[in-house]
């Protein structure tokens, strides 16, 4: 991984523009891909609806996400745009490559993080502020059948001497 701040290593074949839209060069590919793609459709004049239809998409939802850089667009739909906006064949491909790639370094060194066994440390004794709770309350289920019992006593029918309940 790069050290914050540090720039990221541009495919040569990139046009500048495409690369650095608006000095992000510190920015993840995916979010660079992303704010080239606004970029592009709003120097076009093109509302999000217009440009589904102009790629041949039913619906716009997709690109919201894509130009927010918070989904990779797939390789069909980066091939449209270079079609639509007349861009060099790759130019956007390159850069989605490069996405993918950083997205599978972060992938990897996030599953190695969880696969490295966590240090050993020794389980903390309750505080007596919970060991006196848990106290009463095993006492109070030690003396939970004599008060059920007691709760089970029925007062005395007329003319009768008291009874138990009846199974």
């Amino acid at each position: 991984m790069l050290p914050p701040g540090a720039a990221r290593a541009v495919p040569p074949d990139v046009p500048a523009a495409v690369a650095h839209p608006a000095g992000g060069g510190a920015l993840p590919a995916q979010r660079r891909l992303g704010l080239t793609l606004y970029r592009l459709r709003l120097e076009r004049e093109l509302s999000l609806r217009a440009l589904a239809r102009l790629l041949g998409y039913s619906a716009h939802s997709v690109f919201v996400d894509v130009e927010r850089g918070q989904r990779l667009p797939s390789e069909a739909l980066v091939g449209a745009y270079e079609r639509a906006f007349g861009l060099p064949p790759g130019s956007l491909l390159k850069l989605r490559r490069q996405a993918l790639a950083e997205r599978a370094e972060r992938l990897t060194d996030a599953l190695s993080r969880t696969l490295e066994p966590a240090p050993a440390v020794p389980p903390a004794a309750p505080s007596s502020h919970w060991r006196s709770r848990a106290v009463r309350l095993a006492s109070a289920l030690v003396r939970l059948p004599t008060a059920v019992l007691g709760l089970a006593r029925l007062p005395d029918a007329p003319g009768g001497t008291g009874s138990r309940l009846r199974r």
